[in-house]
């Protein structure tokens, strides 16, 4: 069974609660906090979270290959450190407040949202992550470009 823990929650309570909610009851930690900053900083964090024991955590594809890369390593690293199973990294293709308007509007990004989706798919794929999360209306655009 997998638990969701969200930013929210993570950021009220701290890493503890990760302890607290497997020390309760046998389960796996989906730390879903979507990680996005520098390669540097995010790969210091993702070593921390990996410590926890989380099963899974998400990043921002946004952030480009290099951050994704650095925050797999980093989650790998601290995991082996703790002696934890490798956790899970799921990419962020974009947020479901994200739509057409705010892409070009706010982000200047000119592209169809969709073709934004599939761009990230692959960079996510292409940067080792495990998985992408997205609206089950976009897998077939994901599976286009991505492989199996």
């Amino acid at each position: 069974m997998f638990v969701k823990v969200g930013m929210e929650l993570f950021y009220a309570e701290g890493p503890a609660i990760i302890t607290e909610i497997q020390q309760a009851r046998p389960v796996s930690i989906f730390l879903d906090l979507k990680l996005h900053d520098i390669p540097n900083t995010v790969e210091k964090a993702a070593w921390q979270l990996g410590k926890l024991g989380v099963a899974m955590t998400t990043v921002h594809a946004a952030g480009g290959k290099d951050m994704m890369i650095a925050a797999k390593r980093g989650l790998l690293a601290g995991a082996k450190a703790a002696g934890h199973p490798a956790p899970k990294m799921l990419a962020i293709t974009q947020l479901t407040s994200t739509d057409q308007t705010m892409l070009t509007n706010q982000l200047s990004i000119e592209i169809p949202i969709s073709q934004a989706v599939q761009h990230l798919a692959a960079i996510a794929q292409a940067s080792n992550a495990d998985g992408v999360v997205a609206s089950a209306l976009e897998t077939p655009l994901i599976r286009s470009v991505t492989r199996p």
